[in-house]
C-alpha cells in the first residue's frame, strides 16, 4: 500500500509509516525526523513497542505489503510543534469476527496532555468505518492507570482481568 494515510484530529496529524520509515523510527537517533522535516523532540523509542515492531509488525509487513495498514504504525504529530508525540497501530488483521487489537504510546515529554485519548478516538473512528473492522480491543497492565484512562474516555469497556492485565473491548 503505497498511499499516504493520514488521520486528521484538532491537534494532530496521525501518519501511517512506510517500511523503511517503520525502520528508521525504531532506529531512533533523529533519523526520522530528519527525513521527514521534523524537529528533533529527543525521541525516546520504547521498549516494549520496539520490541512488537521488531517481531510482529516488521515481519509481518515485509510478507503481506497489501495489509500494510494492520502491520505498520500511526505515528501522532502534534500540528503546533510538528514533533513526533507517540504513535499507534495494530497488532494485525481483522480476525474473521471483525476484531482488531490495537496499541500505543505516547512520548514521556508528552505524557498527560491528552494526546493519546484524542488519537485513539480517531484512531478507533477510521478503523471501524472500514468494512471488516466490527470491534476493537485493547490489553493495558493493571498498574497502567494512564492507559486505562485513555480507553475509559474513549467509551472501551473493561472485560476481563487476569493476571497482571487488564483487556478492553469497542464495538461501533
Amino acid at each position: 500500500m503505497s498511499t499516504l494515510i493520514q488521520i486528521e484530529t484538532a491537534r494532530l496529524t496521525l501518519q501511517l509509516l512506510t517500511l523503511e520509515q517503520v525502520e528508521l523510527y525504531l532506529l531512533g537517533n533523529n533519523l526520522l525526523e530528519k527525513k521527514m522535516h521534523l524537529p528533533n523532540a529527543n525521541r525516546v523509542v520504547d521498549a516494549h513497542f520496539k520490541e512488537v515492531a521488531e517481531t510482529i509488525f516488521i515481519p509481518n509487513f515485509k510478507k503481506d505489503k497489501e495489509s500494510s495498514l494492520f502491520y505498520s504504525f500511526f505515528i501522532l504529530i502534534e500540528k503546533a510543534s510538528k514533533q513526533i508525540v507517540g504513535e499507534i497501530g495494530c497488532h494485525g488483521k481483522p480476525t474473521e469476527n471483525g476484531d482488531i487489537e490495537i496499541g500505543y504510546s505516547t512520548q514521556p515529554t508528552h505524557q498527560n496532555k491528552r494526546f493519546m485519548t484524542e488519537a485513539v478516538s480517531a484512531f478507533c473512528s477510521y478503523f471501524i468505518a472500514l468494512n471488516q473492522v466490527k470491534t476493537i480491543i485493547a490489553e493495558t497492565d493493571i498498574i497502567n492507570i494512564p492507559s486505562q484512562k485513555i480507553l475509559i474516555n474513549n467509551h472501551f469497556i473493561k472485560t476481563k482481568e487476569i493476571e497482571n492485565s487488564i483487556f478492553w473491548k469497542w464495538n461501533a
